[in-house]
């Protein structure tokens, strides 16, 4: 959710939603790494991406997350990036040029074991 820095304080920044809704971005859900103070990373009328981690409503808080957003937009974008890739199926030991079928069969070879004893040769 887009919203606006409209208070700091100590233990976090206010962002209205929309007119009339404000959240709270705790100090421990704006940055990946550990902030002191809100003001050392945003700014009063700052638009921030967020997303709503809680929500009670008889109390009327929501609970916000720059950290979160952030989190979520990095493995969206992951997603779209592997769809653009054409084979979304394609693992590590692929890549290494293992296919499946060659491990399952030394696996077998060696009576299902997936490592060899010491002594035993390859």
């Amino acid at each position: 959710m887009e919203g606006k820095i409209v208070r700091l304080t100590n233990f976090g920044a206010f962002v209205e939603l929309a007119e009339g809704i404000e959240g709270l971005v705790h100090v421990s859900e704006i940055a990946e790494e550990r902030v002191e103070k809100p003001s050392d990373k945003l700014s009063l009328d700052e638009s921030v991406t967020t997303k709503i981690i809680k929500m009670d409503i008889a109390e009327q808080k929501i609970g916000l997350s720059i950290k979160a957003a952030i989190q979520d937009q990095g493995r969206e974008d992951l997603r779209s990036y592997m769809r653009s890739q054409g084979n979304p199926a394609i693992n590590l030991g692929e890549v290494a040029g293992h296919s499946g079928r060659r491990v399952r069969d030394e696996k077998r070879r060696r009576g299902g074991r997936d490592s060899f004893e010491e002594g035993e040769e390859e």
